[in-house]
């Protein structure tokens, strides 16, 4: 009898051991997942304090796969791609404009949540065509949040958008002085100093843009400004990168044109009838090769 029990014994043992074991090893990934996911979590937080926010998106987005459930991760990466299509609302299209919002409605942010949020629900009214309700909503943003570069920079360029060039440049100014680190705030306040002809400090303002992160549409914009400013040496260095930079051909036939008329003005008359040629060649315009 004694033996029996022994042996039914250890058939319990034997049959509960493997269960254990998995229910161990399931809570020790389950666990390993969580700590995972905090990580990227603190992660994205730091980059976003840091202006870092596309970045910041990533980090979020994988915290979100190790965590799919945990709200306030689904939160901060909403926040977080708000703050991205503020900034840079060219990267909105009406699909993702309608995703963006619904995203917000599900998870209950609104204006109230943030500067961020606020502006991106703007950015989202201009895709749709309410043009009018968004340009009255990044004034209120801006008025609540004196202290928000993004809520600064939308009202800025929202008053470019109609028109309101001079009264667009405060805003902008404050936005960078907010965030001196932000290219893109720089760019919009250059180009905010082009419209109203303060040419000197568009220049500036490129340059320093550049300087964060140069690409080509920004060199060709710093050369064309230079060429305003009859900086010709220094505008033939600008549009020459600008034109090896670029990757439209339509922006390379323009950095082309402009080239032209910088060698132009330094007596460079061989060069610059090669540039206004190049350019001709890609659009075909009338008026480029009447220059030659």
């Amino acid at each position: 009898m004694e033996r029996l029990k022994v042996f039914v014994g250890l058939l319990v043992f034997g049959a509960l051991v493997p269960i254990s074991l998995n229910s161990w090893n399931a809570l020790t990934r389950a666990e390993h997942r969580a700590e995972r996911s905090g990580t990227y979590l603190a992660l994205g937080d730091k980059l976003q304090d840091r202006g870092h926010h596309e970045d910041a998106v990533m980090a979020y987005q994988q915290a979100l796969e190790l965590g799919p459930f945990d709200e306030m991760i689904r939160k901060r990466l909403a926040r977080a791609q708000c703050r991205v299509s503020a900034e840079r609302p060219e990267s909105l299209n009406e699909a993702v404009a309608r995703a963006l919002a619904i995203r917000l409605e599900t998870l209950g942010l609104d204006a109230e949540d943030g500067p961020e949020v606020g502006v991106a629900l703007g950015q989202i009214d201009l895709m749709l065509g309410r043009g009018g309700q968004s340009h009255t909503q990044f004034e209120a943003i801006a008025k609540a949040h004196p202290k928000s570069a993004i809520a600064q920079f939308a009202v800025g360029k929202s008053r470019l958008i109609q028109g309101m060039k001079t009264a667009a440049l405060a805003p902008l100014k404050k936005a960078v002085k907010l965030e001196p680190d932000t290219p893109r705030f720089r760019k919009i306040l250059a180009a905010a100093f082009s419209s109203v002809e303060k040419w000197s400090r568009s220049e500036e303002e490129w340059a320093r843009a550049i300087d964060m992160a140069d690409d080509g549409p920004s060199r060709l914009k710093l050369g064309l400004v230079q060429i305003e400013l009859r900086k010709f040496e220094k505008a033939v260095e600008s549009l020459a990168k600008a034109k090896a930079l670029v990757q439209n051909r339509k922006q390379r036939a323009e950095a082309a044109a402009a080239l032209g008329y910088a060698l132009h003005g330094l007596g460079r008359h061989a060069e610059a009838i090669d540039e206004l040629r190049f350019s001709a060649r890609i659009t075909g315009h009338v008026d480029t090769r009447l220059n030659l």
